[in-house]
């Protein structure tokens, strides 16, 4: 992908490292369990054919989402961001399929959080408290929340507004609302985005937090 006329460009901004390796041992652990319970059936007892079935939903599972993941990546230049297929960043319009694009134009309001957001989860924010809609996580579920808390790019734009996002959910790029009002994709490289995103003229101040479950 060629940096030419973008301020950022990131590949894989879906796949860190750390679920990288996750996903290829599970997957390797999935095949494995496959071909050791289909051998088994077949000469202990057809009973674990089920665990066959099994494991092979494990693997298809694994490999599906390392597929789907892979291939996204971010594109930012004064124009407006652009998040999706590697391949199709640099050509892509408001009408393509697998880009998520959006001008600054239509822009409210950005952010990225980082892994610091774990910290964050059990507080209420306060423009929400201000709206009278403040949300505070119970314990228990903020304690499932942190291991898979990630970095994030939060955009909360007006899909009615020129060069606005469409409703059309792209792979990785998910909206909240009805109609949707936000937009959400992983970022492996949250302070390098933020950087970046703080240069472009058009682009909003850029917010290091959220409240998670305020749309």
């Amino acid at each position: 992908m060629s940096d030419a006329g973008s301020v950022y460009t990131e590949k894989r901004c879906c796949l860190p490292w750390t679920l990288m390796l996750t996903g290829l041992l599970s997957l390797t652990a999935g095949i494995a369990a496959t071909l050791v319970t289909f051998v088994l059936s077949l000469t202990v007892s057809r009973a674990i054919f089920l665990l066959t079935f099994v494991a092979l939903f494990w693997s298809l599972f694994w490999a599906r989402y390392l597929r789907s993941n892979w291939p996204t990546g971010i594109w930012v230049d004064e124009a407006g961001i652009r998040i999706g297929d590697v391949r199709a960043l640099r050509f892509a319009t408001s009408d393509s399929q697998t880009v998520f694009t959006c001008s600054w134009s239509a822009v409210s309001k950005i952010a990225v959080t980082d892994r610091s957001l774990r910290s964050k989860l059990g507080r209420s924010s306060p423009s929400a408290a201000a709206g009278g809609r403040a949300t505070t996580i119970p314990a228990w579920l903020r304690l499932l929340l942190v291991p898979f808390a990630r970095a994030a790019v939060v955009i909360y734009a007006d899909c009615t507004a020129a060069g606005g996002p469409r409703a059309e959910l792209v792979d990785n790029v998910f909206s909240f609302g009805t109609p949707p009002t936000r937009w959400t994709a992983f970022t492996r490289r949250p302070s390098a985005l933020r950087a970046a995103l703080a240069r472009v003229p058009g682009c909003p101040p850029v917010e290091d937090h959220i409240d998670p479950f305020v749309v």
